[in-house]
């Protein structure tokens, strides 16, 4: 072949090739356009979205028919509602429901009623809090200082400031011997080595039935190692900190043979394998 041929064939190829490039490029300019029409529906439907949004929370935040009228206390035991001062949970009166803070008025009725347990703040539109709650059961009587109340897991519920704060309660068990390390606050725990001894102790003497009727009207745990609780006819019951449920099985046994309502027993010492017993 001719060199002439061949430089004609060479400039036939590359007029190909360009004209496939260019079509290519046609091609691909045709392509763009459907997606920049979706870019485009996109930012539009995101615009409209967001103002819509704007326009809706506006309406809520600012129109009267969300201001809380009414605050309640629903009791989750016997579900029984209660109207509450909206003050007295951090709720201003012309508050929007849906601008105050569920946190901060879980965080108030927890601090103002310290009695209350298991909370749970929620909202009921247009306009209206409901506060959920279990309310702790007094347990018994300690001291420090003055006289409180404490439930079953040492939680600080209330004090009493006269004769009619305990009246009705005179027969809970006193817990006596504890120091507080800090301040006291109501809905707190306090002394947390010797107040659930005293609990674990009251409870598990309350538990048993085979212990004569006995039952414990005050416990001393100043020292821990040889904390004694009373019977109502006034017997001491040394019992320590350690294998509690051990000493009372030994209590048990001796009380099988020993009448300690008789009034001629001072105290029994359950901390030795033989149970010691002083006479009065």
């Amino acid at each position: 072949m001719s060199k002439s041929r061949k430089r004609e064939k060479k400039k036939l190829g590359n007029k190909k090739k360009r004209g496939k490039a260019k079509e290519t490029g046609i091609g691909s300019r045709l392509n763009a356009g459907p997606f920049i029409t979706n870019l485009t529906l996109f930012f539009l439907i995101a615009s409209i979205s967001v103002l819509v949004y704007a326009r809706v929370h506006n309406f809520l935040v600012k129109s009267d028919y969300f201001n809380i009228k009414n605050v309640e206390f629903f009791s989750k035991v016997d579900g029984r509602l209660e109207k509450a001062s909206a003050l007295d949970v951090g709720i201003e009166e012309g508050d929007n429901i849906f601008g105050i803070s569920l946190r901060k008025v879980y965080d108030n009725v927890k601090k103002r009623y310290p009695q209350f347990k298991d909370l749970k703040v929620r909202r009921t539109l247009p306009d209206k809090v409901v506060i959920e709650y279990e309310e702790r059961r007094t347990f018994a009587k300690i001291i420090l200082g003055r006289t409180y109340f404490v439930d079953k897991d040492g939680i600080l519920i209330g004090s009493v400031r006269s004769a009619e704060d305990i009246s009705g309660k005179e027969a809970l068990p006193l817990i006596v011997g504890l120091s507080a390390d800090g301040p006291i606050a109501l809905g707190q725990t306090v002394d947390n080595v010797r107040v659930p001894l005293a609990i674990k102790v009251i409870e598990k003497v309350s538990a048993r039935g085979g212990l004569g009727g006995i039952s414990v009207s005050k416990i001393d745990v100043s020292n821990p190692s040889s904390a004694t609780f009373f019977t109502a006819e006034g017997v001491q019951i040394r019992i320590g900190d350690e294998d509690i449920d051990r000493r009372l099985n030994r209590l048990a046994e001796t009380l099988e043979r020993l009448d300690i309502k008789d009034k001629s027993v001072k105290y029994l010492d359950l901390r030795f394998d033989d149970v010691v017993i002083g006479a009065r």
